[in-house]
């Protein structure tokens, strides 16, 4: 239901964006305000990049278990498929404008399956950043379920148990350019003030597209840095993490058969 609520108001506002003009008649300055009012309502801004969530609730269903009567492993890919892409509509909306006309390319997932959801049995799943670099992005989900009350059971125990943790490594794309995650966090909020005023000054000015695909490269300052140093100690710590995952995936290309 989400996501065809989505769907409709991205719709309305390709409508909206698209209308035809006539010679003479200069574009509407209300509505130009409407359409990049709709755009900063649904952006984080102002937000720290590892605040920025999606929780998906569902439940293990007939057609999604396998013969040992709990979660086929292949529904976690698909289930993931969908929380990504809810993810990525809440954490960098503006990626998807027609001014900027980017997409997200996914370049790996890995699971750690820990504990098996029962048939029948209702689950969330839990997604967010876990870290990024000067290329990729990784998006650590979780799936989660609460215990059954029982007679015996205390209030700790009633902490949601992790059924499987999964790792999404993925990079920012404009056409065939890879964009910096913390150029598309700025156009979305998630950095200086300053750094997102420039940017919508931008969409205005019709030049964002030419600094997306390559005009940051031009800069003196990356003015769009996240400028929080907590954030950034964060963020290299668990890049250290991520980055060998992803080295030591890589390296296994050289090995077995």
């Amino acid at each position: 239901m989400a996501l065809a609520h989505t769907f409709t108001d991205m719709s309305i506002l390709s409508v909206q964006e698209s209308t035809p003009t006539f010679p003479g008649i200069p574009i509407g300055e209300e509505r130009k305000a409407r359409v990049q009012r709709w755009w900063h309502e649904r952006s984080p801004v102002g937000r720290s990049p590892f605040e920025v969530g999606f929780v998906f609730r569902s439940w293990a269903t007939l057609d999604d278990c396998d013969f040992n009567l709990h979660l086929s492993n292949s529904s976690y890919a698909k289930t993931l498929d969908y929380v990504r892409f809810q993810w990525a509509l809440e954490y960098c909306p503006q990626l998807f404008r027609e001014e900027v006309g980017g997409h997200i390319a996914l370049g790996g997932t890995h699971y750690m399956f820990m504990k098996e959801i029962p048939m029948m049995a209702s689950y969330e799943v839990h997604i967010s950043m876990a870290t990024w670099g000067e290329k990729w992005i990784y998006g650590i989900a979780k799936f989660v379920a609460k215990p059954k009350k029982g007679p015996a059971t205390s209030t700790s125990s009633l902490e949601p148990v992790v059924h499987c943790v999964s790792i999404s490594q993925l990079c920012f794309k404009v056409g065939r350019v890879t964009v910096p995650p913390s150029v598309v966090m700025a156009l979305n909020g998630m950095g200086p003030a300053a750094a997102y005023e420039r940017m919508q000054a931008m969409v205005d000015e019709g030049t964002i597209k030419k600094f997306m695909t390559g005009g940051w490269r031009e800069e003196k300052d990356v003015w769009w840095e996240e400028e929080d140093e907590d954030v950034q100690m964060l963020r290299r710590v668990r890049a250290e993490a991520m980055e060998g995952m992803r080295v030591g995936l890589e390296s296994a290309k050289f090995y077995g058969i």
